[in-house]
């Protein structure tokens, strides 16, 4: 019975591990796609990658 304890313990800890990168994936997501907009409409952050010439 311990064990099996044990095990349940570990897949929610794995669980709760996935669930937490899956928040972080999240905010950056959100970043990407609220927060550079504003930054390309400033001018502080590039739209597009130029060649050196």
């Amino acid at each position: 019975m311990l064990k099996n304890s044990n095990s349940l313990r570990e897949r929610k800890e794995r669980y709760d591990k996935a669930h937490e990168s899956i928040q972080i994936f999240d905010g950056v997501a959100d970043f990407a796609n609220q927060v550079i907009p504003i930054l390309q409409e400033r001018g502080l952050f590039h739209k597009e990658y130029g060649i050196n010439e």
